[in-house]
């Protein structure tokens, strides 16, 4: 083998083992964003139940005043909803520059060792 082999083997050695690190932590953001998503959607339902066995308890079940706390109930998970839609995003979007970066990192680097392997040549 020679160095520019060398050389350009162990750019897709780093490569690819950036790119195994990228992987393993967008599925566990995967997990942590499904992990929230399924705890808000746990709570909503317990927050539910618990909103309508107190307004049934003060006779209110299907007043104005229940729907408007279940509005409430409701937006206020959708927000929490739409934060960890929002943070997922971004995480996403950090990754997605990682794996460019990388990229363009090992096609700066083979570029480089193919073009000091041909002056190499060159000077022969």
């Amino acid at each position: 083998m020679s160095i520019g082999a060398l050389e350009l083997a162990s750019l897709f050695r780093k490569y690819t083992g950036t790119l195994a690190d990228i992987d393993l932590e967008q599925n566990k953001a995967g997990q942590s964003y499904n992990a929230a998503k399924r705890d808000l959607g746990l709570s909503k339902s317990k927050n539910r139940k618990v909103l309508s066995e107190k307004m049934a308890g003060q006779g209110l079940a299907n007043s104005g005043v229940s729907a408007k706390e279940n509005v409430d109930l409701n937006v206020a998970y959708d927000n929490a909803g739409a934060d960890a839609d929002a943070q997922q995003a971004a995480n996403l979007a950090v990754l997605a520059k990682k794996r460019l970066d990388a990229k363009a990192n090992y096609d700066e680097g083979t570029a480089l060792s193919k073009m000091t392997s041909l002056l190499q040549k060159q000077a022969q």
